[in-house]
Order: structure tokens, then sequence, then C-alpha cells
């Protein structure tokens, strides 16, 4: 799960960096390459998208970062289960 919120993560970013940026000056995507990134919940791989220019700066998952940012993945982890929990409470209001 982990793991699909990462890789999301770095996609939006990539579609801002594109939305931000004039396509006119002809930069593209240029694929997306994978690396394994230590989290405290194990090891997880991550697909950074690239550009042709290489302009695309991630911040979810820094260029050459092979270890999450501290505290990164428990913030997710709980932001994931506060949304279960409202998800899980509106189904039962509706019963």
């Amino acid at each position: 799960m982990l793991e699909r919120i990462l890789n999301a993560a770095l996609e939006g970013e990539m579609n801002v960096h594109f939305s931000l940026e004039e396509r006119s000056k002809g930069n593209r995507r240029n694929g997306k390459i994978p690396k394994q990134v230590q989290t405290r919940y194990g090891e997880v791989t991550v697909e950074t998208p690239r550009d042709r220019d290489g302009s695309f700066e991630p911040q979810t998952v820094k260029k050459r970062e092979t270890i999450l940012a501290e505290g990164m993945a428990d913030q997710i982890i709980d932001m994931l289960s506060q949304q279960l929990a409202i998800k899980f409470g509106e189904r039962f209001e509706i019963m």
C-alpha cells in the first residue's frame, strides 16, 4: 500500500511539473526509473518519473534518496488510517 501511495505521489508531482512548465519547450516524459527505498516498514520499489531535459526534481522521494525521510511513512500510514476510519464510520451511519 505504501508503495502505491508513493508512486502515485511521484506521478502527481510530474503532472504538476508539466502543468507549470510550457510544453512549447519540447520537454516530455521520458519513462520511469525504479529504485529500492528503505522505510521503517521494509523495502519498497518506487518508480520515479523522468523528463527529457532533467528538470523534474521530485520532493516525495528525492533523486538519489534510498531511505525515506524519517516520519514520512508514518504520516502516510496515519493519513490512510484516518481516511479508512472515516469511510468505515460513514458506512455504519448509512445502516
